[in-house]
């Protein structure tokens, strides 16, 4: 079965829009506002890459052996948002300043270079 390039925009939309309502009753405004804002932007990632199943399933599997090495000492997750940039947008958009003595680059744990593929 062949599917329309229209078709496929139509059933992408359903399925965002089927998500988002899934968040309407969420308690927590800003929850629901940057839950909601995650899935839209995800949901833009996957089809500007078009992501494959293979691909997506090594996604999963980096997640899942991040979660398994993460310890009560050694957080994984904080090390990949520092990786991707995530902590200093935060960081900026908090205190205004690159130089804030929480940014994560000032650290002496901070990876200065991506890990080995």
């Amino acid at each position: 079965m062949t599917v329309t390039r229209d078709r496929q925009q139509e059933v992408e939309d359903q399925l965002v829009r089927t998500v988002l309502e899934s968040f309407d009753g969420t308690p927590d405004p800003r929850l629901k506002q940057v839950t909601q804002a995650l899935v839209r932007h995800l949901h833009a990632f996957l089809r500007e890459v078009r992501l494959t199943e293979a691909e997506w399933q090594h996604a999963i599997d980096f997640l899942t052996a991040a979660g398994h090495i993460t310890t009560g000492n050694r957080q994984e997750f904080i090390l990949l948002s520092d990786v991707l940039g995530a902590s200093m947008q935060t960081i900026w958009r908090v205190s205004g300043s690159w130089h804030s003595e929480k940014a994560s680059f000032s650290q002496r744990d901070h990876m200065v270079s991506s890990p080995a593929r």
